[in-house]
């Protein structure tokens, strides 16, 4: 077993597909698929059911999902730690974000910027820490990251300087067998009789639904939280639940089963880039949060 194999399992989940996941790990599905097999090989089980283009995860696959999130996580921590007591990462942009890059869009400005500055004659590099948000919070509050992408509650305008880069609203979501999904929109009272699945509690959306749920008296109604959204909507596609997630992050070629049906009370969340507001970046990092401001940042008044 490797980091590598890891990470391709965490890729598989959190695109819903070998596809997706080797296209954002930049490798042919053929080899993403011979790194799996040689890990449910040396593990001596299956971690994933197969369906024609869909993946699913086993009941092995869910024991081991616990572990490889630990695990990518230490790991990542280690590797921020270590570029510290290293003069080699000028060029580089060690940045966290909540694991909505290809919702939103992230990956896309990465690439972007990469270009313009390849233009200038410089070579960027990402380092990518992708975690819930109060993991990554704390990796940008001690140190071992320059800039996250987060959800903005909690950041203290004091201590944080952040960018508005995208406005979502909550909907929720069923399969499409679920009588609710005929629905144009509908009250949060409407799920009273709905088995719910959300965020994990670590999760400023967690706080943001279980809120929501409280005021209509449906905090009971939650049977499972996890900490990716596409393992909660590959529960939803096999008829375990409902839940509440912001628009974007349904991928609906992944998971052509489910239906979004609006809130008529919305629930808007947003995404921000954020930074310390007392602390010293390379040159590098500076002129990406520029360049984040000046192209994407959104304007609410």
């Amino acid at each position: 077993m490797n980091f590598t194999q890891i990470s391709y399992f965490l890729a598989i989940l959190r695109t819903g597909t070998f596809t997706g996941a080797a296209d954002d790990s930049f490798i042919s599905q053929s080899s993403m698929s011979k790194q799996i097999k040689a890990l449910e090989d040396e593990l001596g089980v299956k971690l994933f059911k197969r369906e024609h283009s869909k993946v699913y995860l086993s009941e092995a696959g869910y024991e081991f999902f616990a572990f490889a999130e630990k695990a990518a996580s230490d790991r990542l921590d280690l590797e921020a730690s270590m570029k510290r007591f290293s003069s080699k990462h000028q060029g580089t942009i060690i940045i966290g974000s909540i694991p909505v890059v290809t919702a939103y869009g992230i990956s896309g400005m990465f690439a972007k910027f990469q270009v313009e500055m390849l233009k200038k004659g410089a070579n960027i590099n990402f380092d990518l820490y992708s975690e819930e948000q109060n993991t990554v919070f704390h990796a940008l509050k001690n140190n071992r990251i320059d800039l996250a992408f987060l959800r903005p509650p909690y950041l203290s305008k004091d201590l944080y300087e952040s960018i508005t880069v995208a406005v979502d609203d909550f909907v929720f979501i069923c399969h499409k067998d679920n009588p609710l999904s005929k629905a144009l929109s509908l009250d949060i009272k409407c799920l009273k009789n709905e088995r719910i699945i959300l965020l994990t509690p670590r999760s400023t959306l967690y706080q943001v639904c279980i809120a929501e749920l409280g005021r209509n008296g449906l905090k009971d109604n939650v049977v499972a939280t996890t900490g990716r959204h596409a393992v909660i909507l590959e529960m939803v596609s096999n008829k375990l639940g409902v839940t509440l997630l912001p628009r974007k992050l349904l991928n609906n070629a992944a998971f052509p089963n489910l239906r979004t049906v609006e809130l008529t009370s919305p629930i808007k969340t947003e995404l921000v880039l954020t930074k310390q507001k007392d602390k010293t970046f390379n040159p590098t990092t500076m002129k990406f949060w520029e360049f984040v401001k000046k192209n994407y940042e959104i304007n609410k008044t």
